[in-house]
């Protein structure tokens, strides 16, 4: 017995089910699930994409449409919430949501990365907490 990694996937892509990958993407489905937003935390090189990639994998695309935000030094505010926008369709005057009545599953990558500014403050999460805790943001 034991586990058999998938022939077709890429090494990059493989990490080994363990108690702990297992219970934390339990956890993830959960919450996702409910609707809730969650942040995987961790050292460098510890398969937090690895693992958050196969949650995504798994979920029935059908019902779940998916964008992945990578996010580098040079993110800014206006590309996330362009790339946020062509991913949604209008579904009324000041309403947006995903396009053929699926849920959508934002996973942004390199949280850390985007670079402050002369306020000391990171405009693309501003963004993206803005969105998390009001449901959207104000036009441009």
């Amino acid at each position: 017995a034991g586990w058999t990694p998938p022939p077709e996937a890429p090494f990059s892509r493989l990490i080994v089910p363990t108690q702990d990958t297992e219970r934390n993407k339990y956890i993830m489905v959960r919450l996702l699930e409910k609707h809730l937003p969650f942040l995987v935390v961790g050292a460098t090189g510890t398969g937090k994409t690895v693992l958050v990639q196969q949650l995504l994998d798994g979920l029935a695309r059908e019902t779940w449409g998916r964008l992945t935000l990578n996010f580098s030094a040079a993110t800014n505010s206006k590309t996330v919430q362009d790339i946020m926008e062509g991913a949604l369709e209008k579904k009324s005057k000041d309403k947006m949501g995903p396009p053929g009545g699926r849920k959508l599953v934002v996973f942004v990558d390199d949280l850390n990365m985007p670079k402050k500014d002369e306020f000391g403050s990171q405009p693309p999460l501003e963004l993206l907490r803005q969105w998390i805790g009001y449901g959207g943001w104000y036009d441009r």
